[in-house]
């Protein structure tokens, strides 16, 4: 692409700028605008030579004067992206870089197929949230970014521990069965020794009629193997429900913060005002304070 094709590039960036730094549009004359190169139109509106912000309004200027090199200095700026939401600050706020690189590399971007585009995806992110929050005017044509839509997973539910291995049950449910025929055979054979009847010939003490120590010891056993494997199994039942959660009971939403102030009285705590794009603005306490200004959280379009 030639420098002509990037001649609505001043003019978006002069308008952008304005707004940016509160100023008339209208003061910065056409003319001005057509003689000025990017960098001196930007000196002249800014009035600003640090260093970081004419790191990326020389890249404009680059970006716009070198042609066949425009693919390699998107690699460079897809790659400077990749770990940071702006070009300048730790924030979301948009800076006058963002604003000039912008304006810029958009035209370049509105010429690429589909499948050049998603060679850049951060710089396709950063393009999308910049044209979102940034006034550039009616001279900038918004890319089209297409955005996958995220379907959570359902949360599977946890299988019982008897239905996942159905032959635990049988074993429990057949020891049941053998220890209660055990039980029924032992209190039987005591019973039948206890009522027998009376030899005449060599009659037996009545204290001999009661089951010795063994027997009883083995009756005993009986029935507590009768017990074993009955456990109560509604506490973990419980305890398995409570601990599933799925996240389709979330209610997600995303907004924009519009005001963002200390809190009255907790210096570590924001209080911020957040546009849900619905009509609805809600008034948030968080405790960002040690990590933002309120500034850098708000949002202004």
């Amino acid at each position: 692409m030639a420098a002509a094709d990037f001649a609505g590039s001043k003019q978006a960036i002069a308008y952008a700028l304005c707004k940016h730094l509160r100023l008339d549009p209208d003061a910065v004359s056409s003319t001005s605008i057509e003689e000025s190169d990017i960098v001196s139109l930007f000196s002249h509106i800014v009035k600003s030579s640090e260093d970081e912000i004419m790191k990326w309004v020389e890249f404009s200027s680059s970006f716009v004067g070198k042609d066949g090199e425009h693919h390699l200095l998107l690699d460079n700026l897809n790659q400077d992206l990749s770990q940071k939401s702006v070009l300048l600050g730790n924030g979301f706020k948009p800076s006058a870089a963002d604003i000039v690189v912008f304006a810029t590399v958009q035209v370049f971007m509105n010429h690429l197929g589909e499948y050049e585009l998603q060679k850049y995806p951060h710089v396709l992110r950063w393009m999308d949230y910049i044209q979102n929050v940034v006034d550039f005017g009616t001279t900038v044509r918004k890319i089209n970014v297409a955005k996958s839509v995220f379907n959570p997973p359902s949360h599977p539910k946890k299988a019982n521990k008897e239905d996942a291995d159905p032959s635990s049950k049988k074993v429990v449910s057949g020891q049941k069965s053998v220890d209660k025929s055990d039980a029924s055979v032992g209190s039987k054979k005591a019973a039948g020794e206890t009522n027998a009847p009376e030899n005449k010939a060599n009659p037996t003490p009545a204290k001999n009629n009661k089951p010795s120590g063994d027997k009883k010891k083995s009756q005993e056993k009986s029935a507590g193997k009768a017990n074993e494997g009955v456990t109560d199994k509604a506490p973990q039942k419980t305890a398995e429900k409570d601990s599933e959660c799925n996240v389709s009971i979330l209610n997600i939403q995303v907004g924009l913060i519009r005001k963002a102030w200390k809190h009255p009285s907790a210096d570590s705590l924001l209080v911020e005002e957040i546009d849900l794009g619905d009509g609805n603005v809600r008034q948030v306490v968080s405790g960002l304070a040690k990590y933002f200004s309120p500034d850098d959280l708000v949002v202004s379009i």
